[in-house]
């Protein structure tokens, strides 16, 4: 993917998840590290750990990793990006192949990992609440896992003779742990942008204002390279994410509009922009389009009137 920064694809099996790209970087002595863990379904962990041992042949064969170093010595760290399962459910499977490595994750992620409560508790309609919550269940990883050590945003991960930065990038998920090399420009961005498609945000977890907050970070770092968890690498990050935050810029245009032309409910906006899409679309997209309602609540934009036991929303009074 980028010189001294390989990557192994794992495949899902289930429908409608992502393929997602683990990335390792070998510290030059025989250990190494490893950005995310991946699916814990094994049909998907036993394509990475297939991928993972070709590619450490491939690098013992060139040099890169030193021949005589031991299979379960080439990770020593782990880092989460955050608590969604195709990014971390594979941490314990991982822990048994290299037990040497130590799992590094930011203190949000932490603690929804070790929270077993309910994801989502209010979601209207029964057959919109089952939906959602098996979306909801699949989306998180379920089981508890272990971190060793928590990241705090700032602090270096030395790997080898390269230097990663901690940066805390909150919007999708709470804590988000993404990692920038400063001397070359390459980061490692897990879901804060993609190549192709926008970064989902939805209840409960993500914050719509967080995450254009940490889009503006990027756009002030001005990486030269992106390589996200889903998809290829972005080669014009600046230039992408100044393009999302655009699109997201029109789509609350859009919403303005729509709830200027007569009260509309989360559910009523959504319809009016998805249901062309299907049903599941428009379930996903519920959740995202109640974030950016609340958001131009919060800045001034909209407000809030109640319509019988529905919450609807007109444009604020000027």
């Amino acid at each position: 993917m980028a010189p001294g920064i390989f990557s192994v694809r794992e495949k899902s099996y289930s429908f409608g998840q992502p393929a997602t790209n683990i990335y390792y970087v070998p510290d030059g002595d025989g250990g190494g590290l490893l950005y995310d863990a991946g699916y814990a379904m094994y049909r998907s962990f036993n394509d990475f750990m297939t991928g993972f041992r070709g590619l450490a042949a491939h690098l013992k064969q060139s040099g890169r990793i030193p021949r005589a170093a031991p299979f379960s010595g080439l990770v020593t760290t782990i880092v989460l990006s955050h608590e969604h399962h195709d990014h971390c459910s594979g941490a314990p499977l991982l822990k048994r192949y290299f037990p040497r490595a130590r799992v590094l994750a930011s203190k949000a992620t932490t603690a929804l990992l070790k929270s077993q409560d309910a994801i989502h508790k209010d979601l209207g309609e029964l057959m919109e609440h089952l939906l959602m919550s098996l979306f909801y269940r699949i989306v998180r990883a379920q089981q508890s896992i272990h971190v060793d050590h928590i990241l705090q945003g700032n602090e270096t991960i030395d790997c080898g003779d390269r230097k990663f930065t901690v940066l805390l990038a909150p919007g999708h998920s709470p804590g988000q742990v993404l990692l920038y090399e400063h001397a070359s420009g390459i980061m490692l961005s897990s879901d804060l942008v993609l190549r192709i498609g926008s970064t989902w945000l939805g209840p409960p977890h993500s914050d719509y204002q967080a995450y254009q907050d940490s889009m503006d970070g990027i756009v002030r770092l001005n990486p030269t390279l992106m390589l996200p968890a889903h998809g290829g690498a972005i080669l014009n990050p600046r230039e992408r994410v100044q393009e999302l935050l655009s699109f997201r810029r029109l789509r609350e245009e859009q919403i303005i509009r729509i709830c200027g032309q007569a009260p509309q409910s989360t559910g009523d906006v959504a319809w009016r922009i998805y249901s062309e899409r299907g049903i599941g679309t428009y379930l996903m997209a519920k959740g995202m389009v109640g974030l950016v309602l609340g958001h131009l609540v919060a800045v001034g934009q909209l407000r809030r009137v109640k319509k019988g036991r529905k919450t609807k929303y007109v444009p604020a009074v000027k």
